[in-house]
């Protein structure tokens, strides 16, 4: 909706996409607050934490990407390829709750992946869209910032676990 010609949908479509976005991150930092305040005594410890390693890794594929245009065929490739087996193992989490060294692994593996999806769309923002496509490239990376930051909290909180 965030490419389509008409600047209501567009329109339309951003709002959508940041309400929804809005209620996902909300539930998230409730989660993440009452884990660090049962941890830290301190319900801050660890959204702080995520924003931290999540600003330091889009700084650093900013950083990566100012340099030009890159090739990453093979990691959207890889990114695609694993859509599907990911939508299951999120469903199959979620029936089956994993802990332990498991629950550990697959965080980690859904962080590589949010993050290689996020590199991929910032190179197609940063090098690809037009300039006239502000609402388009805006959710582009909004969405996955907040899919790297959702990951990234859940690998803290099963690192405590």
């Amino acid at each position: 909706m965030t490419r389509s010609p008409s600047a209501a949908t567009r329109w339309m479509g951003f709002t959508a996409g940041s309400v929804l976005q809005g209620i996902a991150v909300g539930l998230l930092l409730v989660t993440a607050t009452l884990v660090s305040a049962e941890f830290y005594a301190n319900p801050l410890v660890i959204p702080f934490q995520a924003m931290f390693l999540v600003g330091l890794t889009v700084m650093g594929m900013v950083m990566y990407l100012l340099t030009g245009p890159k090739n990453l065929s093979i990691i959207a490739g890889a990114v695609s390829t694993m859509f599907l087996p990911m939508i299951g193992l999120m469903v199959l989490t979620v029936v089956y709750p994993l802990n332990g060294i498991m629950g550990v692994l697959v965080s980690g593996v859904f962080v590589l992946i949010s993050a290689a999806g996020l590199l991929v769309n910032m190179n197609q923002v940063m090098h690809k869209f037009s300039v006239n496509m502000p609402l388009a490239a805006s959710f582009h990376i909004s969405v996955g910032i907040v899919v790297l930051f959702w990951n990234v909290v859940v690998l803290i909180m099963s690192l405590r676990r």
